[in-house]
C-alpha cells in the first residue's frame, strides 16, 4: 500500500531540501485521521474474516483471544512520538483496540528494523550478523526512503539492534517516483499523438508494475 496522504503533522524529522512535492487534497470534511482509521478498520476485518474461515475452530479462537491481540505498527524511522500516538489514536477510533488497552496492546517497530528482521527470515546465511557488526539499511518505500546504521549488541537468545547514528527520512518514496515519472511522461510527449490521458494512464500501469 502506498500512503499518498502524509501532510505536515505526520512529516519525518530528518528532510534534506527536495523538490517541491504536491500533496494530493483530502476529500472534503474528510480528516486525515478519519483515513487511517477506516483503512485500520479494513484491514483488521480482512484478517478476522480470512482467519475465522481459514483456521479449525477459528471462531472460537478469535473470540477467545480478541481482547488479547496486540497491535504492532511498522513506521517510518524519522516519525517520532508525535506520529506514533497519531497511529495509536488511530487504531483505537478503528475500534481495534479499547482506549484503556491502547498503551499495552499496541506497539511500534521503526521500518528499517523491520526489514532487518524480513531479510534474515528469508536469507539463506545469518552468520554474518553477530555482536558488534555495524551495517546499513535503506529502506525504499511507497512514501520515505530511510537509511539508517546499525549495531548488532545482541545476538541470542534476542536480537538487539541500535541505532549508531540518527537515520535519515525523507519523503522520496515510490508515489513521488510515480508522480515525477507521470510528469516526465507529459513533458515529453506534449505535441505528439500520444499525448492522451488515457494513453499516459496506460504506460504509468506499466510503468508502477516494473
Amino acid at each position: 500500500m502506498k500512503v499518498k496522504d502524509d501532510p505536515q503533522h505526520t512529516s519525518v524529522k530528518s528532510e534534506p531540501s527536495l523538490p517541491s512535492i504536491e500533496i494530493p487534497p483530502l476529500p472534503p470534511n474528510i480528516p486525515l485521521s478519519r483515513i487511517y482509521s477506516d483503512l485500520l478498520k479494513y484491514l483488521f476485518n480482512h484478517t478476522e474474516r480470512i482467519f475465522v474461515n481459514n483456521t479449525p475452530g477459528g471462531r472460537n479462537i478469535w473470540d477467545r483471544l480478541r481482547n488479547q491481540i496486540a497491535i504492532v505498527l511498522a513506521t517510518p524511522n524519522g516519525w517520532d512520538t508525535r506520529q506514533q500516538l497519531f497511529m495509536r489514536d488511530a487504531v483505537v477510533a478503528a475500534g481495534v483496540i479499547g482506549k484503556d488497552q491502547a498503551d499495552e496492546l499496541v506497539d511500534y517497530i521503526t521500518e528499517g528494523e523491520a526489514s532487518v528482521h524480513y531479510a534474515l527470515a528469508h536469507s539463506h546465511s545469518k552468520l554474518w550478523l553477530k555482536k558488534g557488526v555495524k551495517f546499513a539499511v535503506t529502506d525504499a518505500g511507497g512514501s520515505t526512503v530511510d537509511s539508517t546504521l546499525y549495531e548488532c549488541k545482541e545476538h541470542t537468545p534476542k536480537l538487539v539492534l541500535e541505532e549508531v547514528r540518527a537515520s535519515e527520512c525523507i519523503q522520496a518514496g515510490g508515489i513521488f517516483v510515480d508522480r515525477a515519472a507521470r510528469g516526465l511522461l507529459v513533458d515529453k510527449l506534449k505535441g505528439s499523438r500520444y499525448f492522451d490521458g488515457e494513453i499516459i494512464d496506460i504506460m504509468m500501469t506499466e510503468f508502477e508494475r516494473k
